[in-house]
């Protein structure tokens, strides 16, 4: 098959999200031997077990009897901590053998860095609105780190093995907030921004080794890190800042995990071997919606 992930062994960070179990659960079924890092056991573990049922991969089976489904398997790991990625490369190696491809999904927002107010209105200083300087500095940091040193880190823990590999690819998870800041989500905004840049940095970089690194930008998913921003915490229904992502997505809708999937076997797949830092946005329109 031309973007076939077969025999490959795959690192996701932030594996134990929405976005990062759709891509394992895709990349399993299509054969290849995946790694989901992150912070908390259970999580990873919840998420290796649904993986690696044998429902889903007997699904797979019926659609393609010639494709071996993978497995995957639960490491825990800190993006932030370079101690703790090494002691995570250790246990991939140790269990595949090689790394052929990584995806960076690890990242996210909080509500502690995000502002109450998308403008700075008059008054809003001595009121109880919560703005720009009610943000802590560590807490701007720690998400901001989260998103741009949380992708950096794992790269360079991994490219050894990598380049080593015959067709070394690196997947980084941006956003639409990169290339226009997301409003209310300055430290977000911030980090993804690092995130296209290292990307298309590390992509000139590397291009003589045979590693390829891309980065995908998702639209709107309501994933755990942004749920407080798109959906009514008491009610669940879509929040006004929900509705107005919408309005201005031409789909309509926000995006389903599965809706990056295809994306991620393209850019993976040998077949795309002469594409390189490019950042692939998957939004429903979103980024070419003019607002009239």
């Amino acid at each position: 098959m031309m973007f076939s992930v077969e025999g490959k062994s795959i690192v996701i960070t932030g594996g134990g999200g929405v976005l990062g179990r759709a891509m394992a659960r895709a990349l399993v079924n299509g054969g290849a031997e995946v790694a989901l890092l992150g912070r908390t056991r259970s999580v990873l573990d919840e998420a290796v077990s649904e993986i690696n049922r044998s429902d889903g991969k007997e699904v797979n089976k019926k659609i393609n009897k010639n494709i071996r489904s993978g497995d995957a398997i639960a490491v825990r790991c800190n993006v932030l901590d370079e101690s703790s990625c090494r002691t995570a490369r250790e246990t991939v190696i140790k269990q595949f053998g090689k790394v052929d491809a990584l995806i960076n999904a690890a990242g996210g927002a909080s509500p502690e860095a995000s502002t109450g107010t998308e403008q700075l209105q008059e008054g809003d200083l001595d009121s109880e609105v919560r703005t720009i300087l009610d943000v802590p500095y560590d807490e701007f940091r720690k998400i901001s780190d989260l998103n741009s040193l949380g992708t950096y880190l794992p790269m360079t823990i991994f490219l050894p093995d990598l380049i080593n590999s015959e067709n070394g690819s690196i997947i980084n998870i941006s956003s639409m907030g990169a290339d226009r800041p997301l409003t209310k989500s300055p430290a977000y905004s911030a980090g993804k921004a690092a995130v296209d840049n290292i990307t298309k940095w590390m992509a000139v970089y590397l291009a003589k080794t045979g590693v390829r690194v891309n980065a995908i930008a998702p639209g709107f998913f309501l994933t755990k890190q942004n749920r407080f921003l798109l959906t009514d915490k008491e009610t669940g229904d879509i929040s006004p800042r929900g509705r107005k992502i919408l309005d201005n997505t031409p789909q309509g809708r926000f995006g389903s995990p599965e809706d990056l999937v295809s994306t991620v076997l393209w850019l993976l797949a040998d077949a795309s071997c002469f594409v390189t830092g490019i950042v692939v946005p998957v939004d429903g329109g979103f980024g070419a919606f003019g607002g009239v």
